[in-house]
């Protein structure tokens, strides 16, 4: 088998499972377990996923861990796929699980000359192809390039239309603790393709979760009357949201926000920004500030507050789209009471 990319970067690799042919966009994960979260995340939609970790597959698949109801990756490539698993909560092993829903495997990659390629050019679109030389390059690469970008297609509406909720029970860590419980205090999640840990995090700790769809109108979420909303994790491009940029906009200072991922981006553009495709491993910060005011600071676009400066949060992780700071017209200063604790932040 071969994986080829649309600026004619070819390598070959072996076939993991029964299915074959793949076509999306082609991004790598560095995590070193986890590996079925990941390959189950509805924001992979549409993507073909390289682990840069070199084994894959040698503790199976539990439902339990799942972060949706089925794999959403286009396809797995590794180094190894392990042929042995083991592990007292599993299901059942990840060729068995891919094959089921029709998913290849490339294994036997070079990952590593893969991932640093990636990192050099950004995500790609790339074809998996079961042929047995590379004569034909040229076509390969045609193929490459004629598949349909993640801006082309809807796929927040394909994941979204797929959620199925579970109820989640107290975390059984933090049952006792009425310190981390947060009872009383209700959320509407709108779901662009979230991710069942999500929910779990946030039910375990006595908070309740309303979900609703990603084009729910802002009557609809504010009809649940909640102390914050949450805009969640998915996949594909923000700037096809358009609609869900409007509702996030009418939100913004009628209600707390929380953005993870696309949702932050959503914040992001609702608030005049614009977002860029990345091309390494983006820095991305996050400041927190004490409300005491800072004559240096810029004003809240929204509010006209100058916050004072307390602390900042810098991490770095591979995304797909960021928000440009050369296009970022202000200051967004969100404050949130929250179990009677002031929780204030500001995008910068």
């Amino acid at each position: 088998m071969l994986l080829v990319l649309e600026d004619g970067f070819m390598l070959s690799g072996e076939r993991g499972g029964s299915a074959t042919d793949a076509g999306g966009e082609v991004v790598f994960n560095t995590c070193m377990s986890g590996y079925q979260e990941v390959l189950s995340d509805p924001s992979y939609a549409g993507q073909l996923v390289v682990m840069t970790y070199p084994l894959i597959g040698n503790y199976g698949v539990s439902q339990a861990f799942l972060e949706s109801g089925r794999p959403w990756v286009r396809a797995l490539i590794t180094r190894s796929l392990s042929p042995d698993d083991q592990h007292w909560r599993r299901d059942g092993s990840v060729r068995e699980w891919l094959d089921s829903y029709g998913v290849p495997i490339l294994t036997g990659v070079d990952t590593r000359r893969l991932v640093r390629h990636l990192r050099g050019t950004g995500a790609q679109r790339g074809v998996i192809v079961t042929v047995n030389d590379a004569a034909d390059l040229e076509s390969l690469v045609a193929r490459a390039r004629g598949v349909p970008s993640l801006e082309e297609q809807d796929l927040v509406k394909e994941v979204s239309g797929a959620f199925v909720d579970v109820d989640e029970p107290i975390d059984p860590a933090i049952a006792h603790d009425v310190s981390r419980q947060w009872p009383g205090v209700r959320l509407v999640l709108v779901d662009f393709g979230v991710k069942r840990n999500i929910l779990r995090s946030l039910r375990s700790r006595g908070l309740t979760v309303d979900v609703v769809p990603y084009d729910a109108s802002v009557e609809a979420i504010l009809s649940h009357k909640p102390d914050g909303v949450v805009l969640s994790n998915g996949p594909g491009d923000p700037a096809r949201l358009q609609p869900a940029v409007a509702v996030t906009r009418a939100l913004i200072g009628r209600v707390p926000l929380l953005g993870i991922c696309l949702g932050h981006q959503l914040i992001g553009q609702a608030a005049g920004a614009r977002t860029r495709a990345a091309l390494d491993a983006d820095l991305a910060s996050v400041q927190f500030y004490d409300g005491m005011g800072d004559s240096q600071a810029k004003p809240c676009v929204a509010c006209g507050a100058r916050p004072g400066k307390v602390a900042a949060i810098k991490a770095v992780e591979y995304v797909r789209q960021v928000l440009r700071r050369d296009a970022w017209p202000g200051v967004l200063h969100l404050k949130a009471r929250l179990c009677g604790k002031l929780l204030t932040g500001t995008l910068l």
